[in-house]
């Protein structure tokens, strides 16, 4: 199935990987190429076990993405199962069409929708021109997969709750980087007044927002200046890139399946990118190097991968998953020392708890098994808790200096179990 204007198609691939069949299907540009899927009918954004996969619009009106699974170690034949559908049974569904802005809809016999991928699509690889970005959607960044179709990578970007993009690493969910019109980052940005964003369009700049529908301004792209921006129609929309990069694309007139990128969220800082350098290191942008903090020492040497989810291991992992490799990562020196105060810069993390002190703050990443390391802002009394930290900037000319501590603390579990938490302790948020 295609668009009428031939720019978007519905696509399904299988393939067998490691003795195993695989298969995914969604949305994606026709002339993009590689990773041309925009959404996924699986699930979630990675491929389903099975065979057989396909796209069927049942009688009573329900779309389903249906497959067979492998057969189970008893021998027995497999049924067919679901791996998504509609909730659209009843509504008299007549037909299935693609629009000509990727949206896939369902209509009844009076041509009136009765569903939209574009209401109910959550996980994307890419943003489509005219698509209504709201907080409960992600789009990721992509891990080449199979042909056109990808996984999700070590960064993601979704709308914050107070009305910005918010950009962050998967395995911790550390914010590296925020664009939002009332955002002090974004100096470029036309703002109408203070209301908060619920939703982004993607048009020839980033267009904010209210629940309402009321524009309340927008964050323009950066333009080439020997290549200006064309007609609107003629954009793709904006995808992450494994760099962690915001971009906007669209096709080249001479050659559809060439692609011109231009920037959206304008990183342009060595150390900006949470992945520059190994975990726990600390970036110097002047000299664009890596180091270890005090009473940690470097090491070149990755230890084995014993991540269990998807996240970490694509991150913490980059000679299986191909990311941006590690210079370095730090480890510490010695099991124990005393508190040595640091200097680094950092975004404000929106997740976070209110706390009096920086000693609440330790004490709250000493009993939450899963956290290896905090952040505490004492300007808004907030603490964030990480279950891994990566790249943090020094200061430079560019930023600010935010006074830290790093501690490398032994705790006792009620179990009686011990284990080592890293905790970075600041004093006041920087602005990227």
């Amino acid at each position: 199935m295609q668009s009428e204007n031939e720019m978007f198609q519905v696509d399904i691939r299988e393939w067998i990987e490691d003795g195993v069949s695989q298969c995914m299907g969604g949305v994606r540009y026709t002339f993009k190429t590689p990773n041309a899927l925009i959404w996924s009918f699986n699930s979630g954004p990675d491929p389903v076990t099975g065979s057989d996969c396909a796209l069927n619009l049942r009688n009573d009106g329900v779309l389903a993405f249906e497959y067979t699974p492998p057969v189970p170690v008893n021998g027995s034949s497999s049924s067919r199962a679901v791996s998504w559908k509609t909730q659209t049974a009843g509504l008299g569904v007549r037909n299935l069409t693609l629009l000509n802005n990727g949206n896939l809809v369902l209509v009844d016999d009076g041509g009136r929708i009765v569903w939209q991928s574009f209401t109910v699509l959550h996980d994307l690889f890419l943003i489509p021109t005219g698509l209504e970005f709201f907080g409960n959607m992600t789009l990721y960044d992509r891990v080449a997969l199979y042909a056109d179709f990808s996984t999700p990578g070590c960064y993601a970007l979704s709308m914050g709750s107070q009305g910005s993009l918010i950009m962050f690493t998967r395995a911790n969910r550390y914010v590296y980087h925020t664009i939002g019109v009332a955002n002090a980052s974004e100096p470029k940005a036309s703002v109408s007044n203070d209301t908060i964003a619920e939703y982004i369009v993607i048009r020839q700049n980033i267009d904010f927002y209210t629940s309402r529908g009321v524009l309340l301004g927008h964050v323009p792209h950066n333009v080439l200046s020997n290549d200006p921006l064309p007609n609107v129609t003629d954009l793709i929309g904006s995808a992450l890139f494994k760099d962690g990069n915001l971009m906007i694309n669209r096709p080249s007139e001479p050659n559809p399946n060439h692609h011109l990128y231009y920037y959206n969220s304008s990183i342009t800082s060595f150390c900006a990118f949470p992945l520059v350098c190994g975990e726990y290191s600390l970036c110097n942008e002047t000299s664009r190097s890596c180091s270890c903090p005090p009473g940690f020492r470097i090491s070149y040497d990755m230890a084995t991968c014993t991540a269990t989810d998807d996240a970490t291991r694509k991150c913490s992992c980059p000679t299986q998953y191909q990311m941006p490799a590690f210079n370095s990562t730090c480890v510490p020196a010695d099991s124990s020392y005393s508190l040595r105060p640091i200097s680094v810069s950092f975004p404000p993390q929106p997740s976070s708890f209110t706390v009096a002190s920086q000693a609440e703050c330790s004490d709250l990443c000493s009993k939450n098994s899963s956290c290896n390391a905090a952040l505490f802002d004492s300007n808004t009394s907030s603490c964030a808790l990480f279950p891994i930290l990566y790249t943090m900037a020094t200061p430079s000319e560019k930023n600010n200096s935010a006074q830290a501590v790093l501690a490398q603390e032994r705790f006792l579990h009620k179990n009686g179990s011990c284990r080592n938490s890293l905790s970075f302790l600041r004093g006041s948020p920087t602005r990227n």
